[in-house]
């Protein structure tokens, strides 16, 4: 079986609140925007995860790397992302792609770094972040100037505004791993494999259910 925590639920304590962002102007479905969110890190980190949610589409990036390191397309489930080979010392970018096809439109998100000397650095959606439409194609680039770029707008807190209460992807939990046999490892092909007497060396497999709440 699996935990669905809420996006809340796996906050660290006393961290910035994640906002829903977009644009200052509305604008007519498909809509497209591009954010840019730079920031500095003392150096390499130990581990980094991004939880993250667009409305409706979303290709998030990071340093200069022409490959998403991660893609969504349902607002209501938070994914989130082992980032930390991506990240280094000094100056780093995570740039996302959003796309809402119809209804609200907005990108949420929280980087959280842990660094070697155990010290968390948590970097989260807001205003702060730029915004465009219109991006040149080196807008992925760390060292593009993106002066003329504007804020983002804030819309909402995390689980607040038209979206509610958030879900991440569901995480295994230990306690209820069940282990069965593998039928196929020591039977006959006339055999039930679930009824022939075991031997020393059967493989013994271990699995959990998946359920969401």
């Amino acid at each position: 079986a699996v935990s669905v925590p809420t996006f809340a639920q796996v906050a660290p304590s006393q961290t910035p609140t994640p906002m829903w962002i977009w644009a200052e102007k509305e604008f007519p479905t498909p809509d497209t925007v591009f954010f840019r969110h730079a920031f500095r890190l003392p150096q390499k980190p130990f581990s980094a995860r991004l939880l993250i949610v667009g409305d409706d589409l979303f290709k998030a990036y990071l340093n200069e790397d022409r490959k998403p390191i991660g893609t969504g397309n349902d607002w209501t489930t938070a994914q989130e992302f082992d980032v930390t080979r991506f990240l280094k010392a000094g100056k780093n970018l995570l740039a996302v792609e959003v796309t809402n096809t119809a209804g609200a439109a907005g990108l949420l998100y929280r980087l959280t770094v842990v660094l070697p000397n155990g010290k968390t650095l948590v970097y989260v959606s807001n205003k702060a972040v730029l915004v465009e439409r219109r991006p040149p194609p080196v807008w992925l680039e760390i060292g593009f100037d993106d002066k003329d770029w504007l804020p983002a707008r804030e819309i909402a807190p995390v689980n607040g505004g038209v979206w509610g209460t958030l879900r991440t992807n569901p995480q295994s939990d230990p306690s209820r791993i069940v282990r069965i046999w593998n039928p196929l490892s020591s039977s006959a092909p006339k055999e039930n494999p679930y009824t022939v007497a075991r031997t020393i060396g059967d493989r013994m497999l271990l699995t959990t259910s998946v359920a969401s709440k």
